[in-house]
């Protein structure tokens, strides 16, 4: 955002640097300058005709860093939080108490403090919205005023809305860069995340008693879960494939034998407990090219099967892709599908249809699991 108005008035513009950190702020009321998190000068134009410098102190108060004292002109006030790190009171000549409703909307507070950083630390401007880096947050909604520009967990149903707040949890987190929740800071000023679900570990281990063993079937212990040890059993023999012949082909008639030879219906991923359909006869071939934009295309159904109109091989950075989506299918279930799609929307009215593969938070999140480039193939 870098103007607002209100009908036809004017309110506020704002000047930001190659990074998105907002270092100039012109408002009715007068001119602002940022030079940094810890300096501050009002140039003197607008209603307020001072010029004045304000000097911002900040301390690692525990997991967080935080805005401690303020030094505007010659008046230095101490700056006193609550666990969040939103502002409580100013000892000096601010004074306080300052209370808000659980999203951040203060209905107490004094008048002209020191500080525009109040609620967890971030700065209220003239418009009434909180800037977050990012983007603005409106403390009166409990919402972002502009959407996410990235998903930062596909897996978790809370990150898909990318208007909310904090996992809607605005009692225990706080989102410093308007990306992303936290936990805290590290002495070093950089983020500390929350760990995805699916990774939490139990703080107090968990013996969980072996299942009735059923021949010819291994045993399955949920990832994460403590258990006593066990001997593992040895590992069932695998028959070797039957390999296949084929007559030599010229590269035409091979590559077009590739299409559409039925020798060879599917992969066998079963060690993996995925099915991959090849050269997808008829109507369904023809549909998934048609989702490919008229091109052969693979396109992972659910956790379960993977089908492409053309003979997609068993190993490589295509079906690395491809199991990144089971993945994702495995995490979300019956929302997988739901999610890529509404995804899908949203992505192609912002970055255009051609580039909505290129840029799907899914596809993206897909590459990073399979340890390719993020934007891969394109």
């Amino acid at each position: 955002m870098v103007k607002v108005t209100q009908g036809s008035a004017y309110v506020a513009h704002f000047v930001c640097d190659w990074d998105g950190q907002r270092r100039k702020r012109v408002a009715n009321y007068g001119t602002v300058i940022h030079a940094g998190p810890h300096y501050e000068r009002n140039v003197g134009t607008g209603a307020d005709t001072s010029d004045v410098t304000t000097k911002l102190y900040w301390a690692q108060l525990g997991p967080f860093r935080r805005l401690i004292a303020v030094r505007k002109g010659a008046n230095l006030s101490f700056v006193h939080h609550d666990h969040l790190g939103s502002v409580k009171a100013i000892s000096g000549t601010a004074g306080g108490p300052y209370k808000y409703y659980p999203f951040g909307y203060a209905y107490q507070e004094v008048s002209n403090p020191p500080t525009d950083s109040l609620y967890t630390g971030q700065k209220r401007d003239s418009t009434g919205l909180y800037f977050y880096g990012a983007r603005y947050y409106d403390s009166a909604l409990g919402r972002f005023a502009q959407p996410d520009s990235i998903v930062p967990q596909p897996g978790n149903p809370q990150s898909l809305n990318r208007y909310s707040y904090c996992r809607n949890n605005p009692l225990k987190y706080i989102d410093p860069s308007g990306h992303r929740e936290i936990i805290g800071d590290d002495d070093n000023g950089n983020y500390v995340y929350m760990p995805p679900p699916d990774v939490a570990v139990p703080s107090t281990p968990v013996s969980v008693p072996a299942p009735t063993p059923v021949p010819g079937v291994p045993s399955y212990y949920p990832p994460g879960w403590g258990r006593v040890a066990e001997p593992e059993a040895p590992p069932l023999p695998v028959p070797a494939p039957t390999p296949t012949s084929f007559p030599s082909f010229s590269p035409e008639e091979d590559e077009e034998r590739i299409r559409t030879d039925s020798k060879i219906p599917y992969i066998d991923l079963s060690h993996r407990g995925v099915t991959v359909v090849n050269n997808a006869p008829g109507m369904l071939g023809d549909l998934i090219r048609t989702i490919g934009g008229g091109r052969e295309n693979t396109i992972t159904v659910n956790q379960y099967l993977i089908i492409s109109s053309t003979k997609a091989p068993p190993e490589g950075p295509l079906m690395r892709h491809e199991m990144g989506h089971v993945e994702q299918a495995r995490e979300l279930g019956l929302f997988y599908q739901a999610a890529y799609i509404g995804l899908a929307i949203g992505t192609a009215i912002r970055a255009g249809p051609n580039q909505m593969h290129t840029f799907h938070p899914m596809e993206v999140d897909a590459n990073i699991r399979a340890g390719l480039p993020a934007h891969w193939p394109d």
